[in-house]
C-alpha cells in the first residue's frame, strides 16, 4: 500500500486533471482504483478506495448532468427567441395589413416572452 498511496502522493496540483480536461480517462482512473481495491490488505484501505471511487463517479455524474442542464438551456433560449421572432414578424404582418387589434395582440404576445423573467428569479 505504501508504494501505490506514494504515486498518488506525488502528483503535482498542476498534474490533476481538472473536470473540464479532456485527456482525463474517467475509466482508466477507475480502473486504477478497483486495482488498487482488490490488491487492499486491510477493511480500512478497501473502505477507503470505496469512497474515492464513489466520489468520483458521483462527481462524473455531476458534471454530465450540468452540462445537459446547460445544453437544455441553450435549446430553450434559441426556441424562445426563434418563436418570438416569428411571432413579431407576423403581427407587424397584422398592423402594416389593417388588421391592428390581432396584430398588437401577437406582438404583445412577442414581446412578453422575450421579456426577462427576473420576477420568477427573485424569489
Amino acid at each position: 500500500m505504501s508504494e501505490d498511496k506514494g504515486e498518488l502522493d506525488k502528483s503535482s496540483p498542476s498534474e490533476k486533471p481538472s473536470p473540464s480536461d479532456t485527456s482525463f480517462d474517467e475509466k482508466l482512473t477507475l480502473a486504477k482504483i478497483e486495482e488498487r481495491l482488490v490488491e487492499a490488505t486491510s477493511p480500512e484501505e478497501i473502505d477507503l478506495w470505496m469512497r474515492i471511487r464513489g466520489k468520483i463517479i458521483k462527481q462524473n455524474e455531476l458534471v454530465k448532468n450540468s452540462q445537459h442542464q446547460r445544453s437544455l438551456e441553450k435549446i430553450q433560449i434559441i426556441r424562445k427567441i426563434s418563436l418570438s421572432g416569428i411571432a413579431i414578424t407576423i403581427g407587424i404582418g397584422f398592423v402594416i395589413s389593417g388588421l391592428n387589434i390581432p396584430g398588437l395582440f401577437i406582438l404583445g404576445i412577442a414581446f412578453y416572452e422575450l421579456a426577462s423573467n427576473y420576477p420568477k428569479t427573485v424569489r
